[in-house]
C-alpha cells in the first residue's frame, strides 16, 4: 500500500464519521457498499439502509472516534 493509498483510506474513514455526525445521509450512501452490513456487539446484522436511517433520525447511539493522527 503507497503513502498515497493509506492517505485515501484515512480519508474516507474520517469522511464516513463526519457524515454520522453531520447525519449526512448522502456521504455515506456514497462512500458505503450497497452490500455493507453493520454487525453489532449482540450478533445483530443491520443492513446499510436501516443503520442510514437510524443515524438519519437520530436513533443510531454509536461511539465515534476521530483520529487526528491516524495511520495504517
Amino acid at each position: 500500500m503507497t503513502r498515497s493509498d493509506e492517505e485515501a483510506v484515512v480519508e474516507i474513514y474520517r469522511a464516513e464519521n463526519r457524515a454520522m455526525v453531520e447525519r449526512d445521509q448522502a456521504t455515506l450512501e456514497r462512500i458505503l457498499a450497497e452490500t455493507m452490513t453493520l454487525t453489532h456487539m449482540t450478533g445483530y446484522v443491520q443492513p446499510r439502509q436501516e443503520w442510514i436511517a437510524q443515524i438519519d433520525n437520530g436513533r443510531a447511539n454509536e461511539v465515534l472516534f476521530f483520529n487526528r493522527g491516524a495511520s495504517l
